[in-house]
C-alpha cells in the first residue's frame, strides 16, 4: 500500500510541476472590448469657446446712448433733450434707437449735423419722429450739402409751421436759409450771427414775431434779407451798414418802427430796399437817396419803397405817393 501511495504522489507531483511550468510561460493580456469595424463611436460634444457679444461702435448700447446724449446736451438744453415730447428729445431718441445709419459717438461732427437737421425737421413740421428719412441728411427734401457733405442750404416753400430752433446755429456751413409761404412763428434765433457764412435769409410770408437780433448785423457776408409779410417789430440798428454786402433788403408788410438809419446809405451795393406797410417814421435819409439809380445811370439802388406821408416821407422812392 505504501508503495502504491508513493507512486500516486509522485505522479501528482509531476503533473502540477508541468502545469506550473506551462502557466508561467503564458502572457495574459488585459481584457478589451472590441467593436466591429465601421461601428460609429460616441464622443463627448465639443463646446465652442464663449465670446463677448459685439455691438455697433465697439461699445454697449447703454454706453452709446449715454455718449449721444452728452453730444446732444452740448448743443441743446439738456432738459429739452431728455424730454420725449420736444423736437430735441424726439430727435435724440430717433438717433439712438431708430436711425439706420447708427452713428458712433466718436463721429461728433456727423452726430451734431444729423441731430440738428432732425431737430430742425421736427421743429418746423417737415416730418414727424416716426417718419424721419433714413437716408443721409444731405439727401433729405429741402436740404442741400456741399461736396464735403456739410449742410449748406435749407430751402422750403410749402405750408409748414412751428419755429426755427436755436440749434440751427450749429450748421456752420449754412449759406442759404429759406422758408417761404408757411406759418413759421417765433423769432429769429438770437445767435444767428454765428452763422458767418450765410448769404441769404429768406423768411417771407410767415408769422414770425419779435425784433431783429443784434447778432444779425454781424452777418457781413449776407446778400439777401427778405422778411416781408410777417409780424416783426422793433427798429433797425444804427450799425446796419455792417451788412456791407447786402444787395436785397425786403422788410415790407411788418410792424417795424422808428427811423431808417442814415448808415444804410453806406451800403454801396444795395439794389433793392422795401420798407412800405410798416410803421417807420421820419424821412428817407439823403445818404440812401444818393444811391438811387435806374440800372444804367446813378447808383445801384434801383428799387426803394416806403410809406407815404404823413407817416413817412420819401422823395426818392420808386413808389410815387399821391
Amino acid at each position: 500500500m505504501l508503495e502504491l501511495s508513493k507512486g500516486i504522489i509522485d505522479e501528482d507531483t509531476e503533473y502540477w510541476t508541468r502545469f506550473a511550468l506551462v502557466s508561467s510561460s503564458m502572457t495574459i493580456s488585459p481584457t478589451t472590448s472590441s467593436l466591429p469595424s465601421g461601428t460609429p463611436t460616441t464622443s463627448s460634444p465639443t463646446i465652442p469657446p464663449t465670446s463677448s457679444p459685439t455691438f455697433p461702435c465697439n461699445t454697449s448700447p447703454e454706453e452709446r446712448e449715454k455718449s449721444l446724449l452728452a453730444i446732444a446736451a452740448s448743443v441743446s438744453n439738456e432738459s429739452l433733450v431728455t424730454d420725449d415730447s420736444t423736437p430735441q428729445g424726439q430727435a435724440l431718441n430717433w438717433l439712438v434707437n431708430v436711425d439706420q445709419l447708427v452713428l458712433c459717438h466718436d463721429d461728433v461732427a456727423d452726430v451734431v449735423q444729423r441731430y440738428v437737421t432732425a431737430v430742425f425737421y421736427l421743429s418746423i413740421g417737415a416730418s414727424t419722429s416716426d417718419k424721419l428719412p433714413t437716408t443721409h441728411e444731405c439727401d433729405w427734401p429741402g436740404i442741400t450739402c456741399n461736396s464735403l457733405d456739410v449742410v449748406s442750404q435749407i430751402k422750403f416753400e410749402e405750408n409748414l409751421g412751428g419755429t426755427i430752433p436755436s440749434e440751427i446755429i450749429q450748421l456752420s456751413g449754412l449759406l442759404v436759409l429759406k422758408i417761404e409761404d408757411s406759418k413759421i412763428s417765433g423769432s429769429i434765433p438770437t445767435n444767428i450771427g454765428l452763422l458767418g457764412s450765410l448769404l441769404s435769409i429768406d423768411l417771407n410770408v410767415n408769422e414770425m414775431t419779435g425784433s431783429l437780433p443784434d447778432s444779425l448785423y454781424e452777418l457781413s457776408n449776407l446778400q439777401q434779407l427778405d422778411l416781408d409779410t410777417n409780424l416783426f417789430t422793433g427798429s433797425l440798428a444804427a450799425n446796419i451798414d455792417d451788412l456791407k454786402n447786402l444787395r436785397f433788403l425786403q422788410l415790407e408788410n411788418n410792424s417795424f418802427t422808428g427811423a431808417i438809419p442814415v448808415s444804410l446809405g453806406n451800403i454801396n451795393v444795395l439794389e433793392q430796399a422795401t420798407f412800405d406797410q410798416n410803421q417807420f417814421t421820419g424821412d428817407m435819409p439823403n445818404s440812401v437817396c444818393s444811391n438811387r439809380g435806374d440800372g444804367n445811370l446813378g447808383g445801384p439802388l434801383i428799387v426803394l419803397n416806403a410809406d407815404c406821408p404823413p407817416q413817412f416821407s420819401c422823395d426818392c422812392c420808386t413808389i410815387i405817393c399821391p
